[in-house]
């Protein structure tokens, strides 16, 4: 006669709330490999930019009030380009259902002006006929 072995049974720990939260937070903290790809790619960007930043005097004469324009640092960049750039890094775009939602919006409502503008001139012409012929 075969011997039964025992069933064994293990039950799961119950993970609490604090672990959880740690868990969720650990991931967070851990980058994504896409970062660390697209962080050794802006290394050579990041050197360029420095360089570019950096304010050079085109003459150097001593400084006077005739010479102070010519002595005057000048940058590689200039600011109309170092402004627009820090307008644009303040847009927010708006997410791909936001833009269907408004492109509807905008077809809807250029049909009825259509329809308005229509029907506002199909009056005027039967006025003018009436009136007018």
């Amino acid at each position: 006669m075969a011997t039964k072995k025992p069933k064994v049974v293990t039950r799961r720990k119950v993970e609490t709330v604090r672990e959880r939260a740690d868990k969720e937070q650990a991931k967070k903290d851990k980058k994504p490999r896409t970062r660390k790809v697209a962080g050794a790619a802006s290394k050579p960007v990041k050197g360029a930019s420095k360089v570019l930043k950096k304010e050079y005097n085109p003459i150097k004469l001593p400084e006077t009030k005739v010479t102070k324009h010519l002595t005057k640092s000048r940058s590689w960049i200039p600011p109309y380009f170092k402004k627009s750039w820090a307008e644009l890094k303040q847009v927010t775009w708006p997410t791909m259902r936001m833009a269907a939602n408004l492109t509807v919006a905008v077809i809807i409502f250029s049909v009825v002006l259509a329809l308005f503008v229509r029907l506002i001139d199909y009056g005027f012409e039967k006025l003018f006929r009436e009136v007018i012929l």
